[in-house]
């Protein structure tokens, strides 16, 4: 069975899988960790802020409000955990 995807599957992809990842991953350790900081701080509203763009960029409505949202920080054993959960969108398909 074939799964069709949509271009708001294709920006969730792009912004969950590659942009965040890579500056996340990316770059010196303190840039890592300004942006790993940014997110602990205010990372809901960049993840609301980041996915619109990405819509607008597209001509593409935004479906969501900023509460639609979550983002967590844990830490366990001196590691910290982002969390980041987002709305639900496509059924079909396993969500990132």
């Amino acid at each position: 069975m074939e799964t069709e995807y949509d271009r708001y599957d294709c920006l969730r992809y792009e912004l969950f899988e590659t942009l965040i990842p890579a500056m996340l991953y990316k770059g010196t350790e303190k840039e890592r960790d300004e942006f790993f900081g940014f997110l602990k701080q205010d990372g809901k509203v960049f993840i609301h802020d980041m996915y619109q763009t990405l819509c607008e960029d597209d001509s593409l409505p935004y479906p969501y409000e900023n509460p639609d949202f979550e983002v967590r920080i844990f830490e366990r054993g001196g590691v910290n955990i982002l969390q980041i959960l987002l709305p639900p969108y496509n059924p079909n398909i396993n969500d990132i």
